[in-house]
C-alpha cells in the first residue's frame, strides 16, 4: 500500500510540475508582424552613417535605429501616419536637420517627413533602392539620376 501512494504521490507531483498554470492556461498570442519582408530588408540597413558625395559637396545621413513597431505621428492636417524611424540629415555648408521616415509597403519608397512642434509639417516621397549591407539609392520620383549612399 506504502509503494502504491508513493507511486501516486510521484505521477501527481511530475504531473503538478509539468503543468504550468500560467503558461498552458493562457494561449501564447503569435509574435506580430508589423513590417512587409521588404520593409524588413530595407529597414536592415537603415542605421548609422551614409555619405553622398556629388562634385565634391557631401551630404551625410545619420540614423538612429528603426523603430521595433511602427510609431504613429500627428500630420499638419489632423489625420495621423506611422513612421519607422529616424535622422539627422547634415549638409555640407553645417546644417543639419532631424527627419523622420516610412519605408512604403513594397520597400521601393520612403516618406521623409519634416516635423514642426511634433506635428508633421512637410513630406517628400522619395524612390527607393536597397543595394547591399551598405549601400542604398534614393531619389526624387521626377529625377533621372540616383544619389547612392554608402555606409561611413
Amino acid at each position: 500500500m506504502k509503494k502504491i501512494l508513493i507511486s501516486l504521490f510521484c505521477v501527481s507531483l511530475l504531473f503538478a510540475v509539468s503543468c504550468n498554470p500560467i503558461e498552458n492556461n493562457e494561449e501564447k498570442e503569435p509574435e506580430k508582424e508589423y513590417y512587409s519582408a521588404k520593409q524588413k530588408e530595407a529597414l536592415a540597413i537603415l542605421h548609422g552613417s551614409f555619405s553622398y558625395t556629388f562634385y565634391g559637396i557631401t551630404t551625410k545621413l545619420t540614423f538612429s535605429q528603426p523603430y521595433a513597431k511602427p510609431v504613429e505621428v500627428a500630420m499638419e492636417d489632423g489625420s495621423k501616419t506611422e513612421t519607422h524611424g529616424k535622422f539627422t540629415i547634415l549638409y555640407y555648408e553645417g546644417s543639419s536637420y532631424e527627419r523622420l521616415y516610412r519605408i512604403h509597403q513594397d520597400g521601393k519608397k520612403i516618406s521623409i517627413y519634416s516635423t514642426y512642434n511634433s506635428v508633421i509639417v512637410k513630406t517628400e516621397v522619395k524612390d527607393f533602392q536597397y543595394v547591399d549591407a551598405n549601400t542604398f539609392k534614393w531619389k526624387a520620383t521626377n529625377d533621372m539620376q540616383w544619389d547612392t549612399y554608402k555606409r561611413d
